[in-house]
């Protein structure tokens, strides 16, 4: 359901109920949902060393995660000592194979009585440019209760996304690809 244009915009902004908000456009305020952010990088690099880990937790990727999302990873488990548990895939593959992969490492993880706290995933992998099952994926994460981070950096043009009907917990993208 679309928000009236107006009065009834005011509930998707951070201010107070009782501010009267006079020029947005001029201080950045945006909506409570969205954040804007210089790039795709930068905004997995945020939310990645903004959440709290422990030992006994895990990140996890595929194998076809963008380099700098896994270099933050791999700096946050010698800072942390949280895990980073790559998941391989080599392709073709399908997108069935995919998700009982992450089913399967889940699995393997909380058997050993540890966690995994969020799931870093493309919309399309740069390399080997392949289109994820990332709305699959998405819902996969919501079910196991583990956070989503989607990287949707090449995506914009390429595939029709709405974030109200997918509901990831953590979506970035790029408007410059």
């Amino acid at each position: 359901m679309k928000t009236q244009f107006g009065k009834p915009m005011r509930e998707h902004f951070l201010f107070s109920s009782s501010w009267v908000n006079m020029n947005h456009g001029s201080f950045g305020a945006i909506p409570k949902n969205h954040s804007l952010i210089p790039n795709a990088t930068s905004g997995i690099d945020t939310i990645l060393r903004n959440l709290d880990y422990t030992t006994r937790e895990h990140m996890v990727c595929f194998n076809t995660v963008y380099g700098a999302a896994e270099r933050t990873m791999l700096h946050l488990a010698e800072k942390t000592g949280v895990n980073v548990t790559r998941i391989p895939l080599a392709y073709p593959l399908s997108d069935s194979e995919i998700l009982h992969r992450l089913y399967t490492t889940v699995a393997g993880i909380r058997d050993k009585g540890e966690d995994v706290k969020v799931v870093v995933f493309d919309t399309i992998a740069f390399e080997p440019g392949v289109r994820m099952p990332f709305e699959n994926l998405i819902a996969a994460c919501r079910k196991l209760g583990i956070l989503s981070c989607v990287d949707g950096a090449h995506c914009v043009g390429q595939i029709l996304i709405d974030l109200s009907d997918l509901e990831p917990h953590l979506f970035v993208s790029n408007l410059h690809k």
